[in-house]
């Protein structure tokens, strides 16, 4: 399997790669720390990778338009992609669902969250975007955020 990792952040990218060294995943990681790159790298890749993982902040092209521009390629349209995500922000929150992306996957802070990643993303990429039940996968949503702690009275 190979996976597009686009994200701006090194140490995330070098933690993506190790995880998939130490947990012998069968998966080729290409990364590119920007979206512009990534997507000139598309346009004559072959074979296609087989999963797409961007951050959602990054400068120039962030990850919303980038699975944009993907999703309007028709060479590109049927990759699974996932928007990762660190934000708690609700206008971030706001900002995916009115960009209609369904995939959005909490960005893993140590080694074993992105072992979770790997296995979820392997799963998703072996069936084709799709779940066991052969359904398309509708959401895969960040952990609910918690409410932020009442203010102390005064």
């Amino acid at each position: 399997m190979v996976i597009l990792h686009v994200d701006d952040s090194l140490a995330a990218t070098n933690l993506l790669s190790e995880v998939i060294l130490e947990g012998d995943f069968a998966a080729t990681l290409v990364s590119h720390s920007d979206a512009a790159s990534a997507l000139r790298w598309l346009a004559t890749a072959s074979p296609l990778p087989d999963f797409v993982l961007a951050d959602l902040r990054m400068p120039g092209i962030d990850g919303l338009a980038f699975l944009r521009a993907l999703a309007k390629d028709e060479r590109t349209r049927a990759i699974p992609s996932a928007l990762l995500t660190g934000s708690d922000d609700p206008r971030d929150l706001e900002r995916i669902a009115a960009a209609g992306i369904t995939r959005v996957l909490r960005k893993p802070q140590d080694m074993a969250s992105y072992f979770e990643l790997l296995r979820q993303i392997g799963e998703i990429a072996s069936r084709g975007g799709r779940t066991r039940s052969g359904r398309y996968l509708a959401a895969i949503a960040p952990p609910p955020l918690d409410p932020p702690p009442p203010e102390p009275a005064t």
